[in-house]
């Protein structure tokens, strides 16, 4: 079940590790992890995570993009260390750092790009993540 995802149309995808996150439940994420949670794969689809005019709720679709909206430093570390992409991208082309631009509490979104782009930038990519665009060919400082 760890890695079980739901199936209804609403909630598509999400499973317990993108709930752990979420609710910021460190203790959870690791014990998920450890027990083969997959941080890479899973894709939240659901109507209910879908990016649309006066939607309150945008995480993306991946694991990493979650926590990353929830802004805790520890579990976005966890879930990196754990093998998820700082350069995964959802249906609309959109990184964790274009769906960050898009969150209401900018100072957990700043925070959170600064870690992720430091962690990125371990990974000595040719085009930083703040270039990357979307399929609209918005990078996150032009969608923001």
């Amino acid at each position: 079940l760890i890695k079980e995802p739901m199936t209804s149309e609403l909630f598509q995808g999400v499973t317990p590790l993108h709930i752990a996150v979420i609710n910021q439940n460190i203790n959870l994420v690791h014990h998920l992890i450890s027990r083969g949670g997959d941080v890479a794969t899973p894709r939240v689809t659901g109507l209910y995570f879908r990016k649309r005019i006066g939607g309150l709720i945008y995480y993306g679709e991946h694991i990493l993009s979650f926590a990353a909206c929830a802004g805790n430093e520890d579990i976005i570390s966890m879930v990196i260390d754990a093998g998820a992409s700082t350069r995964a991208q959802d249906y609309r082309g959109n990184t964790v750092l274009h769906i960050l631009v898009l969150q209401p509490n900018k100072t957990i979104a700043c925070q959170a790009i600064d870690l992720i782009m430091a962690r990125d930038a371990e990974l000595d990519q040719s085009l930083p993540l703040d270039m990357v665009p979307n399929y609209r060919g918005l990078t996150p400082f032009k969608l923001a």
